[in-house]
């Protein structure tokens, strides 16, 4: 179906559009879901306006790029029409746009820069061997995707270049053409197939409307990589004919001051932007070919010419062979990777991966490998490059080598845990295995060498410094396991840590090995002994300046107080030290959003929807606009605002934010991972709000089946799904069934977890509520009391949770006559209400009624300050999706 004028259709062919993604002059882009090889792509609609001529071109150069497959260039699908309007088929690509990528905070040095224009600049190179000219390349007109690799996109001003469409003017390209064409061309830019693109990248010659070709890409490319490497344009002018003033008098921005680029490429690229495209490279492979050089290994002949000038054969000799011997030493960084992650760690680890025989090993093993991939291709080359500059150009100090040295070999060490945790591949821990990859260190860090100065120093005793060295290795491993989720594991790692490091009477280490055992305490639910040490870490870091320590222990201990406990006023200071090391110039961006975030979960507790709300949103921020693979950590934070939304009865909103976090975890983990179930739980819940309890049925039982085939029938993750599928259940008033579904959740909850544990506490009290409806009123006292009694050991007599159940024992004391003991319990509710949401919560209003309708049933007068107006005393409003956030690393994205 479709709907007139240029607005979107629902389906496109067998396409189902899911939203839209942009319009451009061409058409509209829209992220569709092909049912019949069950994938996302993007489809441009193109618009009823364009004429037919330039329609039909745009569709046979679609085709034709269909033909090309190339790792560097977005694959087209499919082409065709619906109702008179062409549409094309395209790989969807989830990531930034060269454009953001340049322009983020701090900028991409110029290497980095080189290597990803590189990727590109092969796309436009396959291109043009196909005969395809792109025609309006352009740091917009590129992705780099959430693995770091780079692809073209946007041919739609792309052609032929074996000729134009009939009509289109050849002008000549020498100085003397382009003078005599300027006025022509500046008098007529809309002429149609003249001059098409976008003003600031394109070449002279596409200014005046002459047939663009290879060389017209190649000019294109080398003016967005000077924008990268620069952070402006190489000519200056904002209209057209200023920049080709600008080009005619050859005026080249001069370098800004504090960008280092090296002369021989800048020469490179240069040559790229002459004003004749037979001044320029003769193609893309060879301008390619040079750029390559001037990343890959130094050619050392130089050094030997300049020696041979100087002193003759003899000094030429001597100087190759000190040539040789120097960049020996900066040349066996890879070698350093030799049983870390080289071809046979990467078959052992194939082997242990697929031999889990997990539904989702395959997709896991592919983006796992991958990001090692990346991971070690640039530690290699940062070695590399930190080795150059003191041993080489000798542009770094001996002092500093060495602090990026050891920065560097921290990052080798949690590289070669992380693989080998990963072999061990059982599969409990596998369903985090792509976490742990990206959780491994960032190597921006260790060029950052004032960070580098203010860290922690090492003992000064050697046989100290090596038992430090030996316990860190210990807590790489502890927090390795973390990530994979086995907090035991973690814990006894921790422990063992935290014994020998203050036996070696060093605190720093003391500080690290306490913050880690906090942290997996925490995720244990033993919140006493997690807070002291995480206090105590806070007090060492703070006492010997260990600003990671700082942050970490302030970050869970945040959650712990703030959320766990819901001690608001202690959780809220803790919350503000946390905000301010995330500030500190230090810190990396995404810390700011952990810390955001995590604060929001406090103000969420709080009830105070809207400033945990603006919270959320600043972290989705800066998660989205951060480099490296945070699809996971944008995904937890859409399921954050789509609680929100729904705890505001926005339930179309909930939905459309829990729908795009599934689709990111799709994306990033793969169809059949069984995270994908939490984001199909809130969905469920979502649509149960809404009414559809069919729909909502279908998503509760599809994420039981999920977890249940990955994680085996009896993970306690199948329980949340099937306490849900409960409450459909009681609200479809078969009562049996819910029975059911809550007991054999609370069976697989007290078999993980102890029968003491606070999810033990949520679903007794579920459980009884349906006793209650059945009109087992005795039994449905027992287990209320039994879930008050839990809740309030585990969390103190105060936490807002503790009030539900206290609303939901007040119901069956008035259904028992006893309206004493259900007035008690409902002021109770009411004073925890009026003490941790604002005054407009609808909670307290709610709890106000009940009350209210209470004390007249006792026939005593209502308090005007409590007087409900309009509201009736209904049932308490259930707490939202998805239950707890669940330990401080899924909180705050750790």
């Amino acid at each position: 179906m479709s709907s007139a004028g240029d607005s979107r259709p629902s389906w496109i062919g067998r396409y189902l559009v899911l939203r839209e993604l942009g319009r451009g002059g061409m058409g509209t882009v829209v992220e569709a879901f092909d049912h019949t090889l069950d994938r996302h792509v993007a489809i441009k609609l193109l618009h009823r306006t364009l004429d037919e001529q330039h329609t039909q071109r745009l569709l046979r150069e679609a085709r034709a790029l269909a033909k090309l497959s190339h790792p560097h260039v977005v694959q087209v699908y499919e082409v065709g029409e619906l109702d008179g309007r062409a549409f094309i088929v395209m790989e969807l690509v989830r990531g930034r746009t060269l454009r953001e990528w340049i322009r983020r905070e701090p900028r991409p040095r110029w290497r980095e820069c080189v290597r990803v224009f590189l990727q590109v600049g092969e796309g436009l190179a396959a291109a043009h061997a196909r005969d395809l000219v792109h025609r309006d390349f352009k740091p917009g007109n590129a992705i780099l995707d959430e693995e770091g690799r780079a692809r073209v996109l946007d041919f739609g001003l792309a052609r032929l270049a074996d000729g134009g469409e009939p009509g289109d003017e050849q002008l000549a390209t020498t100085p003397e053409g382009l003078d005599a064409a300027a006025d022509e061309s500046m008098a007529s830019l809309t002429r149609t197939g003249a001059v098409l693109g976008t003003p600031g990248y394109m070449p002279p010659e596409q200014m005046l409307g002459v047939e663009a070709d290879a060389r017209s890409d190649q000019f294109s490319f080398c003016v967005s990589l000077y924008e990268a490497l620069y952070g402006e344009r190489p000519y200056e002018g904002n209209t057209m004919a200023a920049l080709m003033l600008s080009m005619r008098a050859g005026r080249v921005r001069p370098p800004p001051k504090g960008r280092e680029v090296p002369g021989r490429l800048r020469q490179a690229v240069l040559q790229g932007l002459a004003l004749e495209p037979e001044a320029r490279w003769a193609s893309m492979d060879e301008l390619l070919a040079c750029l390559r050089r001037q990343v890959g290994p130094r050619s050392w002949r130089w050094l030997g010419v300049a020696v041979g000038a100087a002193v003759g054969l003899t000094g030429l000799g001597l100087g190759l062979a000190y040539q040789a011997q120097v960049g020996r030493r900066c040349a066996g960084a890879r070698a350093e990777l030799s049983g870390i992650w080289d071809d046979a760690r990467r078959d052992e680890l194939r082997t242990a991966v697929l031999g889990t025989e997990l539904p989702y090993a395959a997709d896991t093993l592919t983006r796992v490998e991958a990001r090692l991939d990346a991971y070690a291709e640039d530690w290699v080359a940062s070695k590399t490059r930190v080795c150059e500059a003191t041993r080489v150009t000798q542009e770094q100090a001996e002092e500093v080598m060495s602090l990026r040295m050891g920065c560097l070999s921290t990052r080798r060490i949690a590289m070669e845990t992380a693989v080998t945790v990963l072999l061990r591949a059982e599969p409990s821990r596998m369903s985090r295995a792509i976490d742990l990859v990206d959780a491994l260190p960032g190597l921006r860090r260790c060029d950052d060498v004032e960070a580098l100065r203010a860290e922690v120093e090492p003992p000064e005793d050697p046989v100290v410094a090596e038992a430090v060295a030996e316990q860190r290795t210990r807590l790489a491993e502890s927090k390795a396991l973390f990530v994979l989720g086995d907090y035991a594991g973690s814990e006894r790692i921790a422990s063992e840590a935290v014994e020998r490091a203050e036996a070696l009477q060093h605190a720093p280490l003391v500080a690290e090995a306490l913050a880690r055992r906090g942290d997996a305490l925490d995720s244990l639910g033993e919140l006493d002994r997690a807070e002291r040490d995480l206090e105590r870490a806070f007090l060492l870091g703070l006492e010997h300046q260990h600003l990671p320590v700082l942050r970490q222990a302030a970050l869970v201990l945040t959650f712990v107080v703030g959320y766990e406990r819901a001690q608001l006023d202690a959780g809220h200071r803790w919350g503000e030290i946390t905000l301010a090391l995330s500030r500190h110039p230090d810190a990396d961006p995404v810390e700011r959003a952990k810390a955001l975030r995590v604060v929001g979960h406090v103000l969420h507790t709080e009830g105070k929807l809207e400033p945990a709300l603006e919270h959320y949103r600043q972290a989705l921020e800066i998660f989205e606009g951060a480099e490296g693979p945070r699809a996971r950590q944008i995904a937890a934070t859409l399921d954050d605002i789509g609680i929100v939304a729904y705890e505001q009865g926005k339930y179309a909103e909930a939905e459309a934010q829990y729908r795009r976090a599934l689709t990111l975890y799709e994306e990033a983990l793969g169809p059949h991972h069984p995270d994908l179930g939490n984001t199909l739980n809130n969905i469920g819940d979502v649509l149960r709000k809404r009414g559809d309890r069919e729909q909502a049925r279908a998503c509760f039982e599809r994420a039981i089946a999920l977890w249940s085939r990955t994680l085996g029938p009896d993970h306690p993750q199948v329980a949340l799904a099937v306490g849900n599928l409960g409450l459909v259940y009681m609200e479809e008033g078969d009562y049996e069934q819910a029975l059911a579904s809550y007991r054999r959740a609370l069976e697989l909850q007290r078999r993980a977890f102890g029968p003491e544990h606070t999810l033990v506490a949520s679903l007794l009290a579920d459980t009884g509520k349906v006793l209650h409806r059945m009109g087992r009123l005795d039994e449905a006292r027992a287990e209320l009391d039994r879930a008050l009694e839990l809740q309030q050991r585990a969390r103190g007599p105060r936490h807002p949770k503790v009030a539900f159940i206290l609303v939901y024992l007040g119901q069956l004391l008035v259904d028992q006559g006893k309206l004493e003991e259900a007035l008690d319990a409902y002021q109770r509710a009411l004073d925890i209400r009026r003490e941790s949401l604002d005054a407009d919560h609808p909670l307290i209003s709610e709890t106000q009624a009940v009350v209210a309708d209470t004390l007249r049933r006792l026939g005593r007068p209502v308090p005007a300050a409590d007087e409900p107006g309009a509201a009736e005393p209904r049932e308490a409003i259930e707490p939202g999706p998805g239950g707890d956030p669940g330990s401080a690393t899924q909180a705050a994205g750790q």
